[in-house]
């Protein structure tokens, strides 16, 4: 029974060091590559082109959802 036990508190303190590690080489990274690669740039919003027969869609899927809701 010692010896599991020692074993377990081994085996979980190896992990623990080494997710430790990888959190400190994740960091490292991170900071090396921000300062390597350019930030992307940021997305230019789309300017929607709304017809009548996407509004038209739309008021009846709402309106369907509501006779749904109310059980009608």
């Amino acid at each position: 029974m010692q010896q599991g036990i020692t074993l377990m508190v081994v085996g979980m303190g190896v992990v623990f060091c080494f997710l430790i590690l990888m959190v400190f080489a994740v960091q490292a990274m991170g900071s090396i590559l921000q300062n390597i690669v350019p930030p992307e740039p940021e997305p230019q919003p789309r300017k929607s082109k709304a017809n009548a027969s996407t509004d038209v869609a739309m008021v009846v899927a709402v309106a369907a959802a509501q006779r749904y809701r109310l059980g009608k």
